[in-house]
């Protein structure tokens, strides 16, 4: 999946918005030339921006994802957790997963069917002991956007220790 950034965005939409006009204007000449055609002026218009409706909710729906990622962890001790909160205004369903690069899988998972406004999910835990490697975290907002929570992937060195690193998701 391709992601457009902002700049991206505001580039693309500022291409479309030149080639309507360019394409409107060689419009108005014509229904200057021939006052019987305004009705297909106003159609072709109608069509125009229509097309430019369509290319600005392309651009939009890039950034209405419900999925967010961390970025890759070596972890060979300690406890891997990835961590969620909820900073919408509303509950939400909420589903966590450890993934293996190696294998591709998940290596722990957690779903949360009601995570409230400014509480944190339940955690998907991984123990180094039992499987070091390389992760990442997957979260999923099952009734809402990525937009919705604050993601990250924890490690502790022990159980009970304080994180000693933190791996934010995007």
């Amino acid at each position: 999946m391709s992601r457009i950034t902002p700049v991206q965005r505001v580039w693309k939409l500022r291409v479309v918005v030149v080639v309507i006009l360019i394409s409107g204007l060689g419009t108005v000449v014509a229904a200057r030339q021939n006052p019987g055609s305004v009705i297909a002026l106003l159609e072709q218009i109608r069509a125009s921006l229509t097309t430019l409706q369509e290319s600005v909710d392309g651009l939009a729906a890039a950034n209405e994802s419900n999925v967010a990622f961390t970025p890759m962890v070596h972890f060979y001790s300690g406890v891997l957790t990835c961590g969620v909160v909820n900073i919408a205004d509303s509950a939400r369903a909420i589903r966590t997963e450890l993934i293996d690069v190696a294998t591709g899988q998940v290596a722990a998972g957690w779903v949360d069917s009601a995570v409230e406004p400014q509480h944190d999910s339940g955690s998907s835990n991984l123990y180094a002991s039992e499987s070091p490697g390389q992760y990442f975290c997957k979260v999923l907002v099952l009734n809402g956007t990525n937009q919705d929570i604050r993601a990250a992937l924890l490690i502790q060195p022990a159980p009970a220790a304080t994180t000693a690193l933190v791996v934010a998701a995007q």
